[in-house]
């Protein structure tokens, strides 16, 4: 991969290697100044950033040794065919607190945290161990790449990325949240004698765990605070299963770059008026991925589907 080759916006090019095999890539990420969308109706509010996107150049380069036939050249990891590139994430840590709090005097109120059950867990929005595996964000090298039209921004035609089937264009996109209302929950626990475990509360604009809506000291939505920290890393498989069904859930990955993110969901509530105080998305870090490092969790339970409610 030349300097040339690299988009604007698009860090690199960059130098890995994936068992041996020398790859070289460039990645862009658009997440820093996200704002979060709030979404409120009769059944309550919820949360969502603005999409964030993450894209990445791979290039799976032709080792120096393959221009003297070997027995080295004979290796299936040598082989692009053999490999997929694409994202694997995690959430890493963190809450999206609902606080409700009434007039009483020293009424510290009620506190709702909704997070996965376990953290960190793997983030996949499905049993899939990749993010979002579909055409666009999981492929393999090797013959022709049928799904260029998801390319954005657009490249030039001659570029490698349309042109070499030795390089290939991933893209996905995460939009991290509350979830869609209504927010019906499961207690996973609760320091609150009124809330009982493994039942299920509605987080909505009051107390949830008061079931009189005409209790006059029925504590209101007052504030909603938290944030959601992930780990997106661009990796590749050598899974040597060829089936889709495989790929997706393949267990053996090889990562090459890392981003650390953290969305900040921070409201005030007046009412059924809710109003950003600081709500948005940061990069927190990044960098190439070194031997050492602790490997994304990759087994479930998946974030999505582990969501609970804490009353703290």
């Amino acid at each position: 991969m030349l300097a040339s080759d690299v988009p604007p916006g698009f860090s690199g090019p960059h130098a890995h290697e994936a068992l041996g095999q020398p790859v070289a890539f460039c990645l862009r990420h658009d997440v820093r100044g996200h704002g979060v969308n709030v979404v409120n109706d009769h059944r309550g509010v919820s949360l969502k950033v603005q999409e964030c996107e993450f894209r990445a150049i791979v290039e799976f380069k032709k080792p120096a040794w393959s221009f003297w036939p070997s027995e080295s050249s004979k290796s299936e990891f040598a082989k692009p065919e053999r490999w997929h590139v694409g994202f694997v994430q995690n959430m890493t840590e963190g809450a999206i607190i609902y606080h409700y709090k009434g007039n009483q005097p020293n009424d510290a109120g009620v506190f709702a945290s909704i997070a996965p059950r376990t953290l960190p867990c793997k983030d996949a929005g499905s049993v899939a161990t990749w993010y979002d595996p579909s055409p666009y964000s999981v492929k393999r090298f090797g013959g022709m790449d049928e799904f260029k039209d998801g390319i954005e921004p657009e490249l030039p035609k001659s570029h490698p990325a349309m042109t070499d089937e030795r390089v290939r264009y991933v893209k996905i996109g995460d939009a991290p949240g509350t979830g869609k209302l209504p927010l019906n929950l499961p207690c996973q626990s609760s320091r609150d004698p009124r809330a009982a475990v493994r039942s299920d509360y509605t987080i909505g604009w009051s107390d949830p765990l008061n079931p009189n809506p005409l209790d006059p000291n029925l504590r209101p939505l007052y504030r909603i605070e938290g944030s959601l920290s992930f780990k997106t890393c661009l990796a590749m498989s050598p899974e040597p299963n060829p089936s889709w069904a495989a790929i997706k859930t393949t267990t053996q990955f090889e990562y090459l770059y890392y981003v650390d993110w953290t969305v900040h969901y921070a409201m005030n509530v007046a009412g059924q008026v809710v109003t950003p105080r600081h709500a948005v998305a940061e990069v927190t870090a990044e960098g190439l991925w070194e031997k050492g490092m602790t490997s994304p969790i990759i087994t479930a339970p998946d974030a999505n589907e582990s969501v609970c409610v804490r009353f703290i």
